[in-house]
């Protein structure tokens, strides 16, 4: 199994880091998921883009280095990467995930991409590791040194997109309400006529509305890829 120039000794590792929960949940045998090598290749993923980040940007203060090791490292860029590397078809998913668009899920997308970075440190040691992610975050690094990462809330950023392409506006609809009243947990679901274009959570309704806009930002990048993607075997 080859990737992004990784060529990976055992494919075995690959399989692991794309296998979810739900799957190996549902398999009538035993079956390894990619949560070990999750937490694994989050950590490995954070040590190399910082990193990097302290070399070409040295002059750069802790604040200013938090904020693009965010950046990089937002569930809307792991999903990207995700995308780019074509995860999601291989990704092997419960019944369950299937049925509700599970491939499209940019949580579940960006985990699947962390798991990778964890099978590869396992399988050929750190410095193929770091080859991986520099080679796969080379363009967004560069778009770093080059541009102000853009400060603007996902709300406003996707009614802006709608509205421009479907000439409508956006509607959030809270799904649930849990938890004692100084422990609340929202769940709201952000909907472009009967389509829900994203889900998220949070202590309060607005946050749950910006992790939902998120959510839907990211759905809506991960379009533009695959169409391009079409396009471009035509």
């Amino acid at each position: 199994m080859k990737l992004n120039g990784y060529q990976f000794k055992n494919p075995d590792l690959y399989e692991v880091a794309l296998t979810h929960r739900s799957f190996a949940n549902e398999s009538k045998k035993w079956v390894v998921n990619n949560e070990r090598l999750e937490l694994l290749g989050d950590a490995v993923l954070d040590l190399v883009l910082v990193a990097e980040l302290m070399r070409i940007f040295p002059e750069d203060d802790e604040g200013s280095l938090t904020q693009k090791r965010a950046y990089l490292v937002r569930t809307e860029s792991l999903t990207l990467r995700a995308t780019e590397l074509e995860m999601s078809e291989s990704i092997k998913l419960g019944k369950g995930e299937i049925a509700s668009d599970g491939r499209q899920n940019p949580r579940l997308l960006a985990s699947a991409f962390e798991a990778v970075v964890g099978a590869i440190y396992f399988d050929g040691g750190y410095e193929a590791t770091q080859e991986f992610i520099l080679t796969t975050f080379k363009e967004v690094l560069e778009q770093l040194q080059t541009e102000t990462i853009e400060t603007e809330d996902d709300k406003s950023k996707f009614q802006i997109h709608i509205q421009k392409e479907k000439k409508v506006a956006p509607v959030y609809k809270l799904i649930s309400e849990e938890g004692p009243a100084h422990l609340r947990q929202f769940k709201v679901g952000v909907y472009v006529g009967e389509e829900q274009f994203g889900e998220g959570e949070g202590k309060t309704k607005k946050i749950a509305e910006q992790e939902a806009a998120k959510m839907a930002l990211t759905k809506v990048e991960i379009q533009k890829v695959e169409k391009q993607k079409l396009e471009s075997k035509e």
